[in-house]
């Protein structure tokens, strides 16, 4: 999986298109981020890293760009240098 499927599966969960995901998004901003959506975050995540994602980590995401970095790697390949 790589980023557009981390935004497509965002966005799905937010019922939002995937262009409607900017890194600076506030989740909380999306009417439909309420706690089935941040549950469903928390399993897809998990699939996406391939690793439980803990209740710190989800507790904080504020941002798609946070998001980003916890699925691995921000808004870069997510190659360390």
């Amino acid at each position: 999986m790589d980023e557009q499927d981390l935004r497509k599966m965002v966005a799905e969960i937010l019922e939002k298109e995937p262009d409607d995901l900017l890194e600076s998004s506030e989740l909380e901003s999306f009417g439909t981020y309420d706690s089935i959506a941040h549950l469903s975050l928390m399993v897809g995540l998990s699939d996406f890293t391939g690793r439980p994602v803990t209740i710190s980590e989800l507790m904080g995401l504020h941002t798609y760009g946070d998001v980003m970095k916890l699925a691995g790697g921000g808004s870069t390949d997510g190659n360390s240098a």
